[in-house]
């Protein structure tokens, strides 16, 4: 909730600074943005923290390379868009790696029900960005790729802090928040840059490419 709050800042002045007056849209363009930020950032974030979680860090940044191959095949069913020969070698290739992730290298475990908790549930991260990627790909059609970034994270980040306390207590099991002021500096630091790098420049750049160039290849 920290880190989208701060980032909603400089992408919400980026918004009006491009264009000198806040977008003029649709009840039913704001309703698909809503969606969009719900899955995007409730949905996703909630897979991807609870996710980490249980499994260790490394780990979880390897299952999720499955991130990539969910959003082509979205992409080239519901959007039309071509997979040429190169990217379903690097679709098989990242899906080999992220299932040898998984099953800790015995693919006999999918059959066995062997696949941890964890794992499963950073796999929803997959599918949520996914379809994340492919509604924005949808809402460029009628707004820009910053104000299509920018309003789904706002949307989802207050739903983020309004049910982030139940999503704590009831899936990470923690009974209690840590007060703010007991946060170390070092904690902060990587907060602003969650903030401002992985997320207000990163989600930028990253839709700017699905405008541009497609979901598949971005």
């Amino acid at each position: 909730g920290w880190r989208f709050s701060l980032a909603c800042l400089p992408m919400l002045a980026m918004v009006y600074w491009r264009k000198k007056a806040w977008p003029q849209l649709s009840v039913r363009q704001y309703r698909w943005l809503a969606l969009s930020g719900v899955l995007g950032v409730v949905a996703y974030t909630v897979c991807f923290m609870w996710g980490l979680s249980l499994v260790p860090a490394g780990r979880g940044s390897l299952v999720i390379t499955f991130n990539p191959v969910i959003t082509a095949l979205g992409a080239a069913i519901f959007l039309r868009e071509r997979i040429t020969p190169s990217m379903l070698l690097g679709m098989a290739v990242a899906t080999l790696g992220a299932l040898t992730v998984i099953t800790h290298g015995d693919f006999s475990r999918l059959l066995s029900g062997g696949v941890g908790r964890g794992e499963l549930i950073l796999l929803g991260c997959s599918f949520t960005w996914a379809g994340y990627s492919l509604m924005s790909k949808r809402s460029m059609q009628f707004t820009d790729s910053l104000t299509a970034t920018t309003y789904p994270i706002v949307i989802g980040t207050v739903i983020l802090l309004l049910t982030g306390p139940a999503l704590d207590t009831h899936l990470l099991g923690h009974v209690q928040a840590q007060p703010v002021s007991s946060a170390p500096w070092t904690a902060w630091l990587a907060m602003v840059f969650l903030a401002f790098g992985a997320t207000a420049l990163a989600y930028n750049w990253f839709f700017t490419g699905v405008d541009q160039i497609g979901a598949t290849s971005a």
